[in-house]
């Protein structure tokens, strides 16, 4: 069950990651800007 847990919590952590690290870059892409470093 621990290992159930520990496993729901790093994906959790890694989606969230991703869309952190997407959410900026396709945006720009989709208005058709240059990226901005915010």
């Amino acid at each position: 069950m621990i290992a159930i847990g520990f496993a729901l919590l790093g994906a959790g952590l890694v989606v969230a990651l991703l869309l952190a690290l997407a959410d900026p870059l396709l945006i720009s892409r989709l208005e058709g800007e240059p990226e901005d470093a915010a």
